[in-house]
């Protein structure tokens, strides 16, 4: 049965994804942030900056409504349900631009299936509700331009219609990004464009300009840049003196939209009030405004400027294309560079997606120019403004062996780009399905250039897929395994966010081992997170919190005050033993972690034994499958698999197992 509109392509889409996510979701945290932003949904919390306030509370709110499920399947559950609403919104855009409900429906599944939007549609993160902001921005536009079209006077400043109420919403749309994540805002061209752009490409400049001053503005409140803030200021004043006739009218809207982005930006007091009451997740402690200005400026990071570029130019458009390449078959090989498998369906794609364009181009040339330019923006104009060093896995043998890299890989910022191209895919795959001579005259057609779209529904499931073990169970598995390595009381230093975030996780949504402090050794150099260990554990004399001795220094005086306080440290097996010798000489490895043992002994590592057994025992319990990295695709989850291998290595070791065993000991478990 063919979807006779553009509101039942728009449902069958997304209804057909949503199932498809349900299907793959994870069944708990996942790696990287998802841990921190579930335990800051579970406590209203602050993540790392910049915050993130109106993520945080729709995320609480939504978790609210879900009282029988856990922290983390309650997020999961929103990532996949925005995802699903986005490419709904999606196909039902195409099937009106092109007045085809099955190319719609083509465009709309590719869109969902993208490997990196897919990815996104299943773990607890902001950009799944980014992506549905950046399309509903999408949606409001056009229907702002189609109004305009209808209503009297064709969108003059005074017109009191439905278009000016869809264009102060769409300004709204713009002020509110901020708060969610500013990744969103990346759509604001293309919908700046299909509100104020009609059928032969002429530009409504008064209120183009208005749109614009209203994004900038909204950027520049949402980055605390008072340059970029003042600049959006003077684009609204510039959009009122270059109305003429209407220039009252004019400065009413110019008042209106500033008034706009003010109240969406009191979203932003969130992290003021709430702070203030210290919650468990509470990333750079905002308690006052000069501190919240500083998250929302992420002034913790190195935030580069466009230049000088932080890798050569064409270096990080070579990243851009690698990321393209793993959008569409990444089941059949998940190696990070091309594959003989997987690369061949790249090209095929990208010229479904040239077909498509000009279908649109045909159909359709004002929502085809907005599609342009957000495609555009989605993909170069990220690679220009972001200004990303290397990938983990590029630029081997081109750069130096010690440059400076991304700490993961960051498709997840081109997820909107990838998203957008899969329109045109869709209905690319449609017009080609339709040119086979055999098919040319068949209502079956269309339905065949659906199933070629969805192909990365296929082509990319077993790389997507949550739900497969190891990889569903481990990060719970690595926290709880790592806790329960600590006596009572201990004093645990980690590495970095995969040693952090479900060990938070487990603390703040599963009440386990509160007793246990987690000292994250990167995070020593913010002040606020200084004063925190202070504030919270008395582990840090407040007083000094605001200079910065070093590293070694920090971590002496913390295992110090640790030790005066009766209190077992710890580090974690991943920290390096150059910085476990900060904070103390003699350890004893009791399975994942190693447990500073009592001045005056000698300085060694041993193995506890009993200890060790307990920790394999418990991992093995923990884990539904077998500990296989080659199971898992991601890099992180191999590593983590390799660090729960290590109470086993320390078993072998301590029975007098072979040099390999030691060898594997000292590499992976800086064990030396």
């Amino acid at each position: 049965m063919t979807p006779a509109t553009p509101r039942h392509a728009a449902l069958v889409t997304g209804t057909t994804l949503l199932l498809v996510y349900l299907a793959t979701l994870a069944p708990g945290i996942t790696l990287w942030d998802a841990g921190e932003f579930a335990s800051a949904v579970e406590s209203l919390g602050i993540p790392h900056p910049p915050g993130t306030p109106l993520y945080i509370l729709v995320a609480r709110a939504w978790r609210s409504v879900l009282p029988f499920v856990s922290t983390a399947v309650a997020t999961n559950l929103l990532a996949a349900l925005c995802t699903a609403a986005s490419a709904g919104v999606a196909s039902g855009l195409v099937a009106r631009w092109t007045r085809d409900p099955i190319a719609g429906i083509a465009s709309g599944l590719a869109f969902g299936v993208m490997s990196t939007v897919w990815f996104n549609a299943t773990e607890t993160e902001v950009y799944s509700a980014s992506l549905s902001l950046s399309m509903l921005m999408i949606w409001v536009g056009d229907e702002a331009g189609r109004r305009r079209r209808r209503d009297a006077g064709l969108g003059s400043l005074g017109d009191p219609g439905s278009s000016v109420r869809h264009l102060r919403l769409l300004a709204f749309l713009f002020a509110i990004a901020p708060p969610l994540h500013l990744s969103a805002l990346v759509a604001a061209p293309g919908a700046i464009l299909l509100a104020t752009v009609d059928a032969d490409l002429r530009t409504d400049g008064r209120w183009a300009t208005l749109l614009i001053g209203a994004a900038a503005l909204a950027t520049g409140v949402g980055t605390g840049s008072y340059a970029i803030a003042l600049g959006g200021a003077g684009v609204l004043v510039v959009g009122v003196l270059a109305a003429g006739s209407v220039r009252s009218q004019a400065a009413r809207e110019a008042l209106a939209l500033a008034a706009l982005v003010a109240v969406a930006s009191t979203v932003f007091l969130f992290l003021v009030i709430r702070s203030r009451f210290d919650p468990a997740i509470n990333q750079g402690n905002p308690a006052t405004v000069s501190a919240a200005l500083d998250v929302i400026a992420r002034r913790q990071y190195d935030v580069p400027g466009l230049w000088p570029r932080r890798a050569p130019f064409w270096l990080q458009i070579g990243n851009l294309v690698q990321y393209v390449d793993w959008q569409f078959a990444l089941g059949l090989d998940r190696v990070v560079g091309a594959s003989p498998l997987r690369t061949p369906f790249t090209p095929m794609f990208l010229v479904l997606a040239v077909m498509g364009s000009s279908v649109h181009r045909v159909r359709d040339r004002r929502s085809w120019a907005a599609m342009l330019v957000l495609v555009t923006a989605a993909t170069f104009g990220v690679v220009v403004y972001l200004n990303l060093r290397a990938g983990p896995s590029y630029g081997y043998g081109i750069l130096p062996p010690d440059a400076d890299r991304e700490a993961r890989e960051r498709d997840y910022f081109f997820a909107l780009g990838f998203a957008a191209l899969a329109m045109w895919i869709g209905q690319g795959a449609v017009r080609a399905a339709r040119s086979v001579r055999a098919w040319r005259h068949s209502r079956r057609a269309g339905w065949a250039g659906v199933a070629i779209a969805g192909l990365p529904l296929v082509l990319n499931w077993t790389a997507v897929d949550r739900r497969r073990e190891p990889g569903a169970s481990l990060p719970n598995a690595f926290a709880l395994a790592t806790l329960e390595s600590a006596p009572p009381n201990a004093v645990l230093f980690v590495a970095g966010d995969n040693d952090t975030y479900p060990l938070w996780y487990a603390q703040v949504a599963g009440g386990v081992r509160t007793d246990v402090t987690i000292v994250t050794v990167p995070l020593l150099g913010a002040s606020w997170y200084r004063t925190e260990l202070a504030r919270r554990s008395g582990l840090y004399d407040s007083t000094h919190a605001s200079a910065w001795r070093g590293a070694s220094a920090e971590l002496a005086d913390i295992a110090a005050r640790a030790g005066r306080a009766g209190r077992p440290v710890l580090a974690a097996v991943a920290l390096e033993p150059s910085t476990r010798e900060s904070l103390g000489a003699a350890w004893s490895m009791r399975g994942l972690a190693y447990v500073r043992e009592t001045a005056g002994s000698p300085s060694s590592t041993a193995i506890d034994v009993p200890a060790v057994d307990s920790a394999i025992a418990r991992i093995d319990a923990l884990l539904a499958g077998p500990a296989d990295q080659s199971l898992v695709g991601e890099p992180a989850a191999r590593y983590l698999i390799g660090l729960l291998a290590c109470p086993a290595l320390a078993k072998q070791a301590a029975m007098g197992s072979g040099g390999d065993t030691t060898r594997l000991l000292d590499s992976r478990c800086n064990f030396r």
